[in-house]
C-alpha cells in the first residue's frame, strides 16, 4: 500500500493543502513557518490516532484564525 494523496484542511497555517505524492520520492521544502511540520504532524495523527480521537491531539492542529475542525484525508493505492 502506498500513500498517493493527502488533503489537509483547517490546520495551523493551512486553510486547504492538497499534496500528490510521487511514486518514487517526495520532498517537502519551504521557508520557516510555512507549514512543513504541521503537514507532517497532521499525516502522523491521521495514520496513528483513532479516527474518533478528540481533545489535545486534534486541538493541537486547530487554526486559531480559521473556522471548522482540522481535517485530514488520505488516499492509498
Amino acid at each position: 500500500m502506498r500513500l498517493i494523496y493527502c488533503q489537509i484542511e483547517n490546520t495551523k497555517v493551512h486553510k486547504r493543502l492538497c499534496v500528490n505524492f510521487s511514486p518514487r520520492i517526495t520532498l517537502i521544502g519551504g521557508g520557516n513557518e510555512t507549514g512543513k511540520s504541521t503537514m507532517i504532524e497532521a499525516l502522523h495523527k491521521a495514520l496513528f490516532l483513532k479516527s474518533s480521537a478528540t481533545g489535545l491531539p486534534t486541538e493541537s492542529l486547530r487554526a486559531n484564525s480559521m473556522l471548522g475542525h482540522p481535517t485530514v484525508k488520505l488516499r492509498f493505492e
